[in-house]
C-alpha cells in the first residue's frame, strides 16, 4: 500500500475505536499496518498524532499536561532494545487498561474537572458524569495540585447485567461516558496509573511512591509488579513471557476488567520525559 492508503485505513480504524459502536479491525491488524507506516513512511504526520475522540456537546478543554499516546514493543528484541536504551535497574510492569482515557484535575487536593484525552492537547470536559462514576475520589489527603491519569472501563459483570448486547466493555465505555444526560456513567468505573503534579519541578521520585500514593488516597489503581532487570542477559524475553502469563486465558477469565498490554517504566521518575510518558 502507499502512504496515503495506509494513513485512509489507520484514520478509519482510529474514528471507529474512539467514536464508533465497535472496532472494525483487530489490535493486531492495526498495529501491523502503524508498523508498515512507520517503517516505510517514517515522515508521516499521522504517527505524530493521537487518535482524537471528541464529541459534540461537551465543552473543550486544554489539557494542562499533554496526554500522549505510548510507544509500542511486540517481540523480545524490541523489548531489550527498550530496557537498553534505558538502562537496566528497576521497572514499573502494570496493565495497559484497555478503557478510555480520563484526565482527572485536582486543585489544592479537590476535584475539580474530568477531561478525555481528544487528541492530546485539548479533550471533552465530562466532569459532571466523571462525578457519577465508580472510583472517582473527590478529595485527597493532600494539597495536591495537578492530573491524575486513568482509564474509564465498564467491568465485565456490568457489561453482562446492563448491556448484554454490547460487543465489548471498550466500546460499550467509550459510548457510556458520552452521555449528555448522564445516563448509565454510574455502571463505569475509573481506574487510575498516574499522577503528575502541575508544577512539572516536583516529582514522586518512584514509580513505586507514586502508585503508593494514589492508592493511600483511596484510587482504584491499575495491577502492578515490579520487573527487575539487573542481571538479566535478555530482558526483552523475560519481558516477554511475563505478557504471556498475564495474557493466559485462566487469568484473563478471573480478571473483572480487559487490558490489551502491560506497560513497563523506569521506577526512577524522569522529569524531563515526564510530558511524553504514556
Amino acid at each position: 500500500m502507499n502512504q496515503q492508503e495506509l494513513e485512509n485505513k489507520l484514520k478509519l480504524a482510529q474514528n471507529a475505536y474512539y467514536n464508533g459502536s465497535e472496532p472494525i479491525m483487530s489490535d493486531l491488524e492495526y498495529d501491523e499496518l502503524w508498523d508498515e507506516l512507520q517503517a516505510e513512511f517514517p515522515e508521516s504526520e499521522l504517527l505524530r498524532g493521537v487518535g482524537a475522540d471528541h464529541t459534540d456537546g461537551f465543552v473543550k478543554v486544554k489539557h494542562s499536561i499533554i496526554m500522549g499516546s505510548q510507544a509500542k514493543a511486540n517481540t523480545a528484541q524490541d523489548m531489550t532494545t527498550f530496557f537498553l536504551k534505558n538502562g537496566k535497574g528497576v521497572y514499573l510492569a502494570q496493565y495497559k487498561l484497555d478503557g478510555c482515557s480520563i484526565a482527572l484535575n485536582y486543585e489544592n487536593g479537590k476535584f475539580m474537572t474530568g477531561a478525555t484525552r481528544g487528541d492530546g492537547t485539548e479533550g471533552d470536559d465530562i466532569t459532571s458524569n466523571v462525578l457519577r462514576m465508580k472510583g472517582l475520589v473527590k478529595r485527597l489527603k493532600e494539597g495536591f495540585t495537578g492530573t491524575v491519569r486513568g482509564e474509564v472501563l465498564l467491568d465485565k459483570n456490568d457489561k453482562e447485567k446492563y448491556f448484554p448486547d454490547m460487543k465489548n466493555c471498550r466500546n460499550a465505555a467509550s459510548g457510556i461516558m458520552k452521555h449528555l444526560d448522564g445516563s448509565d456513567c454510574d455502571k463505569l468505573t475509573v481506574r487510575v496509573y498516574d499522577a503528575q503534579y502541575l508544577d512539572k519541578a516536583r516529582s514522586f521520585g518512584t514509580q513505586e511512591s507514586l502508585q503508593a500514593w494514589l492508592k493511600d488516597n483511596g484510587f482504584i489503581v491499575a495491577d502492578y509488579m515490579m520487573f527487575d532487570t539487573d542481571g538479566m542477559k535478555n530482558p526483552g524475553e523475560s519481558a516477554i513471557d511475563l505478557i504471556r502469563k498475564e495474557f493466559s486465558e485462566e487469568l484473563a477469565s478471573k480478571r473483572e476488567f480487559d487490558i490489551d498490554g502491560i506497560v513497563f517504566k523506569k521506577n526512577e521518575i524522569d522529569l524531563h520525559d515526564i510530558q511524553t510518558e504514556y
